[in-house]
């Protein structure tokens, strides 16, 4: 960079952003990208608000680490990657999916992350041996009332308010096993 060069690099979880030019150019960027910044090791961004008005279910940064501490026998964190480390049970795939799923959901949601890509559900699904490829998309649509989609195939889910709770519900209910 010449005299007047500067340099920014922000990694989200190594998404990168990298901005080079002036420094009033590289300023604006930072400004302009503030709301992506957090410090080091802080606790997780809480759920992006909706409409102007916050999700009924987000609970404060230290309710969430709470959350997901309580809930041991469910989730793991490893390298910084939610596991769900319970058995599922169910009476067949369909259900199996819809569990693993909202689990799922649950653990990120209690990270601070609303949206979660569709391709993470049929991970959990995979790596608990329920994965139906030709009924994964089936069974995430009967879940209508308790998830909300966005983006086709390779899209997101988020969990509704009424799928908080019964996430929650199926959660605590592992845990007590």
């Amino acid at each position: 960079m010449g005299e007047n060069g500067a340099k920014f690099v922000l990694s989200i979880r190594d998404g990168v952003l990298e901005v080079s030019g002036s420094e009033d150019f590289v300023a604006r960027m930072i400004e302009k990208h503030a709301g992506l910044l957090k410090p080091a090791g802080g606790p997780p961004a809480p759920p992006k608000k909706q409409g102007g008005q916050e999700s009924a279910t987000t609970l404060d940064p230290s309710s969430q680490q709470e959350a997901l501490e309580t809930l041991d026998k469910v989730f793991a964190v490893h390298k910084d990657e939610l596991k769900v480390i319970c058995d599922i049970n169910g009476r067949g795939n369909a259900e199996k999916m819809r569990k693993a799923s909202l689990l799922l959901l649950l653990g990120h949601r209690l990270r601070g992350l609303e949206d979660v890509p569709l391709e993470s559900l049929r991970q959990v699904c995979r790596d608990h041996g329920c994965f139906d490829a030709n009924n994964f998309a089936s069974a995430i649509k009967a879940m209508k009332g308790q998830v909300t989609q966005g983006g086709g195939r390779a899209g997101t889910a988020k969990l509704t308010r009424p799928g908080f709770n019964d996430a929650m519900a199926l959660a605590k209910e592992v845990q007590g096993a």
